[in-house]
């Protein structure tokens, strides 16, 4: 599990960034026999992530108020990280019915568990399997939580600023299907990202505003992203490694066949949201001052395909053949402010979004244009 939200990481560098860090599949924590558990302790473990990138899609559009003129443009790269809130840095298993070992086939006596973005508290869950008839469930293995021990996720992504003309301006981000090396050769990850904004100089309908010494603008974005990585990500191998008592592979009657499938594991990243916001910004020598307030919103769904292994009630292993679905969302009503540095045609920002109780943000940027 931890190798997939670290690739999903990898995905979210999009054009630049690479990671060498070598994770274990540990999936088996949470892929059992019971696809709606699985998918309930999933997304009470991942969601923080899918809110982060979510975020990060949405953000930094601006590095000042002055809207540029017919013709002039800017083109940047744009690195954004947020960061999740304390409070969704642990989750209440007793909130997700994961405190009855009765009913659930995923639980813990642990009072919190850390989501993906917590700290390592060696906290664990237990897995167990139905028995012969709906019979008890009995416990098949016992599991530590892994975490990314980081507390946000982190993007690049281009984007280009048009001038058009009636004080507005095109904003666009994006970044046609590609294949990007990953973890190993084998291994492909395509994304497809695509954004687009418009800025307004609203002061110059405001009488009296237009002679004072700032500019004033509106904007609001729209983006979409599609990211796509193909496994394998779990293996029966992969189970066998990581899982006390377990000690071999020992497929269940008619289940061998789908080890041959394991390369047709499927990740499915996607994710659509929306921005709008005001600033306000001072144009000095070399020097633009700017801040304002800003929301964003996102919808960020991850999807697995495949065939997945997991060990039964006779620790054989048998396979989740379904789909299984993340789905997060987020809104965060933010202050925003930075200093953007420019010489000439180049220009270098710092920024930050700050949200109360949600996903705060620092922006990173370095462009060339003739702007001004």
């Amino acid at each position: 599990m931890k190798r997939i939200f670290l690739s999903l990481l990898v995905a979210g560098l999009l054009i630049g960034f690479s990671s060498r860090v070598k994770a274990q599949d540990e999936m088996a924590i949470f892929v059992n026999e019971s696809i709606e558990d699985a998918e309930t302790v999933m997304n009470a473990y991942g969601s923080p992530l899918l809110r982060s990138l979510g975020t990060n899609f949405n953000t930094g559009w601006l590095n000042t108020a002055d809207v540029k003129s017919f013709g002039q443009f800017d083109i940047r790269l744009v690195a954004t990280a947020s960061f999740a809130p304390d409070d969704e840095k642990f989750f209440v298993p007793a909130d997700y019915g994961l405190d009855n070992p009765d009913e659930s086939h995923i639980f813990t006596s642990e009072p919190t568990l850390p989501t993906i973005f917590g700290e390592m508290q060696d906290a664990q869950v237990t897995v167990q399997a139905q028995g012969p008839n709906d019979s008890e469930l009995q416990v098949v293995g016992t599991y530590t939580i892994p975490t990314l021990e980081v507390g946000g996720a982190p993007m690049l992504m281009p984007q280009v600023d048009i001038g058009l003309m009636k004080g507005t301006e095109l904003m666009v981000r994006g970044l046609p299907p590609v294949d990007m090396p990953t973890y190993n050769e084998l291994d492909k990850l395509t994304t497809s990202y695509f954004a687009v904004g418009l800025k307004h100089d609203i002061k110059q309908w405001i009488p009296g505003l237009r002679l004072l010494p700032f500019s004033w603008s509106v904007y609001g974005a729209w983006s979409s992203a599609e990211l796509t990585y193909d496994g394998p990500f779990l293996t029966a191998q992969d189970i066998v490694e990581s899982t006390e008592g377990v000690d071999q592979v020992n497929y269940a009657p008619g289940e061998e066949q789908y080890q041959n499938d394991y390369d047709l594991q499927q990740m499915s990243f996607d994710t659509k949201g929306i921005t709008i916001g005001t600033m306000i910004s001072k144009r000095l020598p070399v020097i633009t001052l700017f801040g304002g307030f800003e929301y964003n919103t996102s919808t960020t769904q991850l999807l697995f395909e495949g065939a997945y292994p997991y060990v039964n009630f006779d620790e054989e292993f048998e396979h989740l053949i379904d789909e299984m679905n993340i789905e997060a969302d987020q809104g965060n009503f933010g202050i925003t402010g930075g200093v953007r540095f420019k010489l000439l045609l180049l220009s270098l920002t710092a920024s930050g979004n700050y949200v109360p109780e949600g996903y705060s943000s620092i922006t990173l940027g370095v462009g060339l244009g003739n702007f001004k």
